[in-house]
């Protein structure tokens, strides 16, 4: 189904996960054929956007835009509280508000900004600026108590992200 819609939006190809590097290999060559083809180098279009995107070269965003009934708001990124996965979607906590925005937490987190906002478990990220506490547990776990009251458990695999912050609480 979404093939079809892929190509009524001229898509060059097509990709189904999951796929392996000849597939994406063979994708990627029809678009730099596709680019050649109107006059334009990979190299100044939006496929070096995109790799730049994937390598992690692009800005961090400073506001997400949500939709919210019939309007559009944008929420800047300094002021959510923290981030929760919700299946192939992430709530952004802000304050006493939760907004859904369709985008899964780690493209999510692939585009914030790093120094911001930290993973503490398989499905949390937290902005640093709104850390009120945090307690250890026993087996390399946590506690983190932020501003707003929330609490959310650090796991131990996610340690390394997140015991600097610890670090600097003490």
């Amino acid at each position: 189904q979404f093939a079809v819609e892929a190509f009524d939006l001229n898509a060059v190809d097509f990709l189904l996960k999951p796929f392996d590097h000849e597939r994406f290999q063979r994708a990627f060559q029809r678009a730099q054929e596709r680019l050649a083809q109107k006059g334009q180098r990979p190299d100044e279009s939006p496929v070096k956007e995109l790799l730049e995107y994937i390598r992690g070269g692009s800005k961090p965003v400073q506001r997400l835009t949500v939709r919210q009934g019939d309007r559009f708001v944008l929420i800047k990124t300094s002021d959510i509280d923290w981030i929760s996965s919700a299946d192939n979607y992430t709530e952004l906590h802000v304050a006493t508000a939760t907004h859904l925005l369709r985008t899964s937490l780690t493209a999510l987190a692939a585009q914030l900004p790093k120094e911001q906002f930290i993973r503490v478990n398989r499905s949390a990220l937290v902005n640093q600026d709104r850390v009120r506490q945090i307690r250890p547990k026993s087996h390399g776990d946590a506690v983190i108590t932020l501003q707003s009251g929330a609490t959310l458990v650090a796991t131990r695999t996610y340690r390394r992200d997140w015991e600097a912050l610890f670090k600097t609480a003490r």
